[in-house]
């Protein structure tokens, strides 16, 4: 014998939207209210579920603490503008098509000039999402062998007074600020297609992440006494100077 199963009736509530129209939106609203807070108390507000990316720094960031990482000993072989016997080293790590980088480069250029015997600065090539950055780091070790550290600087001060950086300088106009910088153009153009020194500009890159640089400009300050502080992308003055002095301090 089969049992038959019902259905339960169901009784129906009519409702008149006309007695309350304000019911419906206001639930709507506060049905809202409670699903925010939830996803706020519970770690969904911006900071958690989006990466706030930000290459442009805020003034008046604190200086970091001390580096996480292992930074390249500062040797003769380095391009350094300064004394190599300064109390301290600021190891940079940089991408000429990088605007961060060309606006960062002025204002160590400023501070290198007002510490001046106190500071040292090391020029090394640095990693990021450029396609030119190995032909362009090349192209100053060719700038180094053929007219020495001056020439070196020379250039990367040129190259960042005129190229519209993020990949949009011709190389082929690296030529052209070899000879503006006093090179002789031909053994320039003999040297970058030899392609000797791309390895070498590599090699940097590696440097860059074994001291903790993720991307460009990414600084390195050395304390006299071998304590180290980084300061990632293009912190303003004010952070630059206030790890100068930090770094100073460390005498011991």
């Amino acid at each position: 014998m089969e049992i038959e199963n019902k259905k339960p009736r169901t009784r129906r509530v009519k409702t008149d939207s006309k007695q309350n129209p304000y019911l419906i939106p206001v639930s709507i609203i506060i049905a809202g209210l409670f699903m925010s807070a939830g996803l706020y108390f519970s770690g969904g507000g911006p900071s958690a579920g989006t990466a706030n990316v930000n290459t442009d720094p805020q003034p008046g960031s604190e200086p970091a603490q001390e580096v996480q990482g292992d930074v390249r000993e500062v040797t003769e072989a380095d391009h350094i503008r300064g004394d190599i016997s300064a109390p301290v080293k600021i190891i940079e790590y940089v991408d000429l098509e990088c605007p961060f980088c060309q606006r960062f480069h002025d204002t160590l250029s400023t501070v290198t000039e007002e510490y001046g015997d106190q500071v040292a600065w090391i020029y090394r090539h640095g990693s990021s999402v450029h396609q030119k950055t190995v032909a362009e780091g090349a192209a100053t070790e060719c700038a180094a062998e053929l007219g020495g550290n001056d020439a070196f600087w020379a250039y990367v001060d040129r190259m960042f007074e005129i190229s519209p950086v993020n990949d949009g300088f011709d190389l082929e106009e690296l030529p052209d600020v070899a000879q503006y910088v006093g090179l002789n153009r031909s053994n320039f153009e003999a040297c970058i297609e030899s392609g000797k020194y791309e390895e070498y500009v590599r090699n940097d890159f590696l440097d860059q992440q074994a001291a903790g640089g993720r991307g460009t400009p990414h600084t390195v300050v050395v304390a006299p006494n071998g304590k180290m502080f980084p300061i990632q992308g293009a912190q303003p003055y004010n952070v630059v100077k206030q790890t100068i002095d930090l770094a100073l301090e460390e005498t011991e």
